[in-house]
């Protein structure tokens, strides 16, 4: 039985959270990076603010089964 892990990487701006998640990147580990997501749909959606936009991929990405 593999045992799940989470790890959430937090820090101020330019603490190295991006460095350290492009390392883990490129090893086996999964990551999920909210601020490139945010950045994409901010492109390819400039007319909805990124506050709705950041809410938006939270309800996806935390959505919670009932």
């Amino acid at each position: 039985m593999n045992n799940l892990r989470l790890f959430i990487i937090a820090g101020p701006n330019g603490s190295g959270k991006s460095l350290f998640s492009s390392k883990l990147t490129e090893s086996d580990y999964t990551v999920f990076d909210g601020d490139k997501h945010l950045t994409e749909f901010t492109k390819k959606y400039p007319e909805i603010g990124s506050d709705v936009l950041l809410n938006a991929v939270d309800e996806q990405v935390f959505k919670v089964e009932k």
